[in-house]
């Protein structure tokens, strides 16, 4: 049988605060499928933020996304210079619906994202970006659990 491919577009969430085991696995997974992959990294918004206090910078983005763009920027550079089969997006609101959003909007075939493994309490309080995607996406997720 020929080498059917499964996946068009495969969408990454990165959140930068773990390993990028996931990020490693939906790259061979994008060559193994000659897939686009999306990396999306989601800056929450402090409390009390408005865009009338963002604080914005030259480049007119809100001084809580600024941070998340210098390491989206070296991620780029160190991993996806010279190709044309992805995109970088750096975006700000609550994780778990904006990625929900953009895979849809992107029309993904699959999401590969870190799940945190969290627990008791910790999950109870902090809740799960992972959960929520899993429960709202429209298309598969495949979870990535940092050793």
């Amino acid at each position: 049988m020929a080498n059917d491919k499964i996946f068009s577009r495969i969408l990454c969430p990165i959140d930068f605060n773990h390993e990028l085991g996931a990020l490693e696995l939906a790259l061979r997974l994008a060559h193994q499928n000659e897939a686009r992959i999306d990396l999306l990294s989601v800056a929450e918004i402090p409390m009390g933020a408005t865009e009338v206090n963002a604080g914005f910078n030259d480049q007119g983005y809100p001084y809580w996304e600024v941070g998340l763009r210098e390491l989206m920027d070296k991620l780029v550079k160190e991993r996806f210079e010279g190709r044309e089969d992805y995109t970088a997006k750096v975006l700000s609101g609550e994780a778990a619906a904006w990625i929900v959003r953009y895979a849809r909007e992107q029309q993904s075939d699959l999401i590969v994202m870190a799940t945190h493994g969290r627990s008791g309490l910790s999950h109870l309080l902090m809740g799960s970006v992972t959960e929520a995607v899993i429960r709202s996406a429209h298309c598969p997720v495949l979870t990535y659990r940092p050793q």
